[in-house]
Formats: structure tokens, sequence, C-alpha cells
């Protein structure tokens, strides 16, 4: 059955969850014209300054940029097993049978965050004093800009709250009603954009794939990365706690691609065996070709599977 053709809606055994990152931000605005007088230049008009932004890094840190990618890397872990909600940002649905995994797994990256804020927060005078070594001569160091050790530490947390959303049941008839096809609307639009998302994101994945196990015009294999079979078996492994939907047609063909990516131990196999390459890329063919006929009407909101909303 053609999308087109069918009405999506959410599964009961969904449930919602709300995360958000929260960090220090490494980076402030700076003064234009206090830059440009401390280097001897002119003047600028106000328009000009208005279409001029300057912006100044407050630190320069490894440690820094550690703590920021491990928290990316957790939130694109949530992002990875869940699917958008599309009706609010940092809203993501599972079904309810991943609520104990995902909460085991913030609780325990929760305590290795603090690991790597530690490491930060030990060279924190360190870098403040670089950076007023720097950023001083311009005029660009503000002291007023840097929080306090126990302020950095504080800076960054997530949080998330699992959640529901009912109308209530106490409001006036009129606006109840009005209240439950308002949201009616938008749990289909959200079933619509998911059900596109999902198999956007899977043809996407195995035209990629497809695309890589070619020969090159060069007449040898293209090149791929360690990254291509797991990224592959990521997505298949955790479809069926995003197929909130209930997409079989989807369903069917991702079981498919499980098949016969499953005795693929890891990308060197593909490198190696130009047979097993060769199978697997005509049994992709297909499944790309199977998927050319699942269309789905676009719906309005744009998104990107992989990075959430």
């Amino acid at each position: 059955m053609k999308g087109k053709a069918m009405k999506w809606r959410i599964d009961d055994d969904t449930v919602a969850i709300i995360f958000g990152n929260h960090m220090w931000g490494n980076s402030r605005k700076a003064s234009l014209p206090t830059l440009i007088a401390k280097k001897g230049g002119g003047v600028l008009g106000d328009e000009s300054q208005k279409r001029l932004k300057l912006t100044k890094q407050l630190i320069v840190s490894n440690e820094y940029d550690r703590v920021r990618n491990f928290m990316a890397e957790v939130k694109q872990w949530v992002v990875n097993r869940s699917v958008p909600s599309f009706f609010r940002d940092g809203c993501f649905l599972f079904k309810i049978g991943m609520v104990e995994t995902v909460d085991e797994y913030l609780n325990n990256q929760r305590v290795l965050l603090d690991a790597v804020v530690d490491s930060l927060v030990a060279a924190y005078p360190t870098r403040i004093s670089e950076a007023k070594g720097i950023l001083e001569p311009d005029g660009l160091f503000n002291a007023n800009d840097y929080p306090t050790a126990d302020e950095l530490r504080g800076a960054f947390y997530w949080d998330y709250q699992w959640v529901s959303f009912v109308v209530p049941e106490g409001l006036p008839d009129g606006i109840r009603e009005a209240a439950i096809e308002r949201m009616s609307h938008m749990w289909e639009e959200s079933a619509l954009c998911i059900t596109s998302a999902l198999r956007e994101g899977f043809k996407e994945l195995i035209t990629h794939a497809v695309d890589k196990l070619q020969i090159g015009s060069d007449g040898k294999p293209k090149v791929f990365r360690d990254t291509f079979v797991p990224n592959i078996q990521e997505f298949l492994e955790t479809f069926a706690n995003r197929n909130v939907t209930n997409d079989a047609e989807l369903a069917a063909l991702v079981e498919k691609a499980r098949y016969i990516i499953g005795g693929v131990d890891d990308s060197q196999v593909l490198r190696d065996n130009m047979g097993m390459r060769t199978v697997v890329r005509n049994e992709f063919e297909r499944i790309k070709t199977a998927m050319d006929g699942m269309v789905v009407d676009r719906p309005r909101r744009k998104f990107n599977l992989r990075e959430g909303e």
C-alpha cells in the first residue's frame, strides 16, 4: 500500500522524551569599534557597524572541546534510537520497550560527563591566563566573561523528562473539543513526518551503500570507510524501536537488508571479498528499486533523521 493512500498514526506503545543539552558558551560578542581603535584604524559608520559582527572565543581548550563532543555524542545516541516528534523541539519518540535502556544509558553517561568536566575545570585557570595574554592587548579581554570554576562545572548538564500529551479533562466542552481536534491533527502530521523520515533515511542509506559498492570509473572498487558497515547495522538494529507508525512495508525491507548484511562482520570483509561485495550490492539495488515505489507525500516541515529537529 502506498503511503499516499494510507492515514498514518502513532502506535499506542509509543512514549515521548524531552531531552536538552546545556553547556557554557565559549564565545561572546566583541566590540568592533574598540578593536579598530586599538589598531589605529578609522571610524566605521553606524550602518557599516550594523552589517559587521565580531565574536571572540573565550578560551582555546582541548578540554572544552572534549566536553562539547562528549555531550554531542550523548545527544546523537538518543537521536539515533528515536524519531523526532516534529511538533516540539527536543521531543523524541521511542517504543516503550526502550525506556529502561535510555534511562540507564543517560544515568551512566552522567557519571562519565563529570570526569570529562573535571579535566576542563582543572585546566580552566591556565586557559584564562592564556586568553588574557592574547586578548587584553587588543582590548578584548573582559574578566566578567568568565564564570567561576564552580559555575563552569554547573554549566554542563543534560536534562530529560518522559512525558505524555493529553487534553485536560476540566476544560469547557467547546474548548476541549477544539483542543482534541488540534491534538489529533498534530499527531497525524507527526506520524506522516516520521514515516517519511524513516523511509527517506533508509533509502539514502541503501543508495549510498549501492554507490560505494560499485566499481569506479577507473575500474577499481570504490573506497569506503570502516564505519560503512557499522552505520548500516546501527540503522537496522535500531529500526524496530523507531518504527512508531508500524510501517510494515518498510519493516519488511529493513528485515531483508538485515538478512543480506548479516554475514558481514565489518567493512573489511567487503573490501577483501569481491564476490560478497557484488552479492550485497545487487541485493541492495533491489531494495533501492522497491523503495522508489514507496512514495509518501512530503510533509510541510523539513527534517534530518540523524540530527533530530
